[in-house]
This record gives structure tokens, C-alpha cells and sequence, in this order.
């Protein structure tokens, strides 16, 4: 991912020292910032010049269904619905005073969709921790997991639960910013925006067809076209017609649909034609992407994975982690005990010497170590599995900083980290 750049950036994690000023710069060079304003005014149906609290149930422009395309890496998943939490809504505000009694401090509850529930719950609490950036709390767990770093052998699992997407922002999850997935519900009355997956909303479009607990509906991903995101398509154009009758005084459903790659045609014709649909195209990366291919197709790619991962590993730059995305479990585990078996191999040729008569072998005091269900250490390369199948927490564990000692970390994953999943340090992506 930051392939020909002479000094890669240091990855954002949450115990940097200077996390408040690194997560602003950040935030500022995405792509998808320099048209924040067009897209809050396009998603709030406010026209640049009209800046008046009337809510008006007719306004077209208000009514628009917005497909969003843009690169992935751009940002959108994370940032547009964060933009909407940092404007001021006068629409939203004029409609949530009318339609409820609350005493609540905010308006207007927005729903994120994902197809994947570690995609759900990666980018709530990344979101998080940019909301909350400069808090206190921020500021003291990073002194909490300073500590936990000189104190690495002695307390590991102190360690353990101070990393990007770990206890830390759980602090911050569940606030304004939560997620919903099955069997794991990280909500509160306060949260404004949440994260879930597909199925969630459908389960509770089931009891609430009109969804009227939300005013903003983002479908992130739709080009994967599942059966639950082309339900939920359905599902809400329908609860959004009826609330453009606003036959219950209800606030006008707006409803955002997103991709890196999207057919606009095919859901300009879904959504009424392109009277009814605005759209909105993001062009840029974040980083240069270079392709190289093989020159003849392989017998067998998981040996060829294996081969150029370890040709990546012993030529290639550090830092820089590597990715490889493989079709299933059975797979992925079989190109992990690949990989274990040459690491290993190649770490007891490495400790052998010559001392003028003889080959001396000298053994080695850590050569493999489990660090959880899914993630082994071999010497100074760290392997993470990720797939569907896996716990919550050993998912999440591909996302952890590398522990002390080890300087590249090789994820191996289905395609549920194809799309809105962002894994820190990544710059060698292996495809088969």
C-alpha cells in the first residue's frame, strides 16, 4: 500500500504519544475530505445557499436516493457518516423535536450496514476513537499501554487489551458511536450511529417495518449483491416510500448507497430512475498500487502463495506486512502450516555455523509460539488467520500490533477482508 514512498509513514495506532494531532492530519489527506461538503449537503438534502431550519417534506432534493462510488482505502465507510455526527443537522433537529419527547442531546439516529460483522465492529471503533480523539480517556490509556510495553514479559495480558482495536476503544464504543452485531450488541440511548451487519437491520426491519428508529440508512458495499443486501435494498426503499407519504408525521428516511464498484445504472433503474437518484463519484487512493502477475498460470497457487511470501519476507523492505487473500478455511490452513514448516527450516539453517572443522548447530531459545487460536509466531515473522468461522476475539487479533521481537506479520484471510476492513501496515497483497 505505500509501495515507491522513501519514508512510509508510521502506522496510526492509539498509543502514540501525539494520536490527536496524527488522527486529524490523517482524516484531512483521505480523498473522500475534499468533498465532505458536497456530501453532507447531497445526504441532508441542504442546498449550499439555504441555510433555514425548514424541514420540507417535498423537497427534492431531500428525497434523492445518493449512491456513493469510490476507491477503496478512500475513506468512505468511516468518514462520511462521521461528517454528518460533526454538522450541524437544523433539518434533522426541527424533525426530531416533533416526532419525539426525548430530552436527548442529539438527533436523528444513523445506521451503517456491513456484510461482515468484523468489518462492523473494526469501524465503529475506529470511528470512535477519531470521534473521541484528544479525551482524556485517550490520553490516559496510552500511558496505560506504555507501561504494559516495559512490562511486556511480566503482565502480557495487560498488554493484550491496550491495542487499536482492542479494551481501548471499547472504552469508547458504545457511547455515540456503537456497533450491533449477533449475539454482541454495543449500543446505549446515547448512540447516534451505529454499525451493524445486514442481517441485524433486517431483523429489526421485521418488527419496525418503516424503521422509524433511524433517519439516515447507509448501505456500504452493495456491489457484493448477497442475498441479505439485495433483501435489505427492498426493505428499505419500501420503508422509505412510506415515509415520504409521512402519513405518521414522520421525518423523511434518507438513504446512502455505497461502493468501491457499483453498477450506477442498475440502481438508478431500482430506485426510479435518475429523477430519484443523485450520485456521487470519489476518484483517488491513499497510496499507489502496483500490479504484478504471474507469467504462466501455477500448478498449484498455495505453493506458489508460499513461495512468494517468503520471497517478499527475504528481499523485500521492512516494515511492511503482507496479506493473502485464499478461497476458504481449509486453505488458509494449509498455506499457515506451510509457511510455519520454511520459516522453521529456514531459522535452524540460519543457526548453524561453520567453526573450521565442523558445522555447529546452535539451538535456538523461542522458534515457534501461539500466541491465540489463530495467530503463531515464527522467529520474528508473525502469522494471523482470518476468517469467517473464527471467534470475535481471534478475529480481531489480525488487527493487533506485532509483539515485541517481530518485524513482519503475514494475515492470511477469505475475502472477508476484502472490503471495508482495514488491517494497519499492510503493503504486499498475495492474491490467489
Amino acid at each position: 500500500r505505500q509501495h515507491q514512498q522513501p519514508d512510509p509513514p508510521q502506522p496510526i495506532q492509539a498509543h502514540q504519544n501525539n494520536a490527536t494531532t496524527t488522527l486529524n492530519d490523517f482524516r484531512k489527506n483521505l480523498p473522500v475530505y475534499s468533498f465532505r461538503q458536497e456530501l453532507v449537503r447531497a445526504i441532508l438534502g441542504t442546498p449550499s445557499s439555504n441555510k433555514t431550519k425548514n424541514h420540507d417534506n417535498n423537497n427534492s432534493s431531500s428525497s434523492k436516493v445518493i449512491l456513493i462510488t469510490a476507491e477503496t482505502g478512500s475513506g468512505k465507510s468511516t468518514q462520511i457518516p462521521a461528517y454528518l455526527l460533526e454538522e450541524e443537522q437544523p433539518q434533522l433537529d426541527a424533525a426530531a423535536s416533533k416526532s419525539s419527547n426525548s430530552k436527548s442531546s442529539f438527533v436523528g439516529r444513523i445506521a451503517v450496514t456491513q456484510p461482515r460483522r468484523v468489518a462492523a465492529m473494526t469501524l465503529a471503533q475506529r470511528v470512535a476513537l477519531e470521534h473521541y480523539r484528544g479525551s482524556q480517556l485517550i490520553i490516559n490509556n496510552n500511558n496505560n499501554h506504555n507501561n504494559n510495553n516495559n512490562n511486556n514479559k511480566k503482565d502480557n495480558k495487560k498488554k493484550n487489551n491496550n491495542n487499536t482495536y482492542g479494551t481501548t476503544n471499547n472504552n469508547l464504543v458504545g457511547r455515540r458511536i456503537g456497533y450491533r452485531v449477533r449475539f454482541d450488541d454495543c449500543t446505549s440511548n446515547e448512540t447516534q450511529l451505529t454499525y451493524m451487519t445486514d442481517g441485524m437491520l433486517l431483523r429489526e426491519a421485521m418488527v419496525d417495518p418503516q424503521l422509524t428508529r433511524y433517519n439516515i440508512i447507509f448501505l456500504d458495499e452493495c456491489h457484493e449483491r448477497s442475498l441479505q443486501t439485495d433483501l435489505l435494498l427492498g426493505v428499505v426503499q419500501r420503508a422509505r416510500k412510506a415515509r415520504t407519504q409521512n402519513h405518521n408525521n414522520l421525518p423523511l428516511l434518507r438513504l446512502v448507497v455505497m461502493s468501491a464498484t457499483l453498477q450506477v445504472q442498475t440502481f438508478c433503474d431500482f430506485f426510479g430512475g435518475s429523477d430519484g437518484v443523485q450520485h456521487i463519484s470519489i476518484p483517488g487512493r491513499q497510496f499507489p498500487v502496483q500490479h504484478v502477475y504471474t507469467k504462466q498460470p501455477v500448478p498449484e497457487y498455495i505453493d506458489a502463495a508460499c513461495a512468494t511470501i517468503l520471497n517478499i519476507h527475504e528481499h523485500e523492505e521492512v516494515p511492511g506486512d503482507i496479506l493473502c487473500f485464499l478461497p476458504g478455511q481449509e486453505e488458509i490452513e494449509d498455506l499457515a502450516a506451510l509457511l510455519r514448516f520454511h520459516l522453521l527450516e529456514q531459522e535452524q539453517t540460519a543457526e548453524q555455523k561453520w567453526t573450521g572443522d565442523k558445522v555447529v548447530t546452535f539451538q535456538p531459545q523461542r522458534r515457534e509460539q501461539h500466541l491465540g487460536v489463530a495467530s503463531t509466531q515464527v522467529g520474528n515473522v508473525l502469522i494471523c488467520l482470518l476468517y469467517a468461522s473464527l471467534p470475535p476475539e481471534a478475529q480481531l487479533a489480525a488487527f493487533d500490533p506485532k509483539p515485541e521481537g517481530c518485524e513482519r506479520k503475514v494475515v492470511l484471510a477469505t475475502n472477508i477482508a476484502e472490503t471495508s476492513v482495514t488491517i494497519p501496515d499492510i503493503r504486499y497483497v498475495v492474491d490467489t
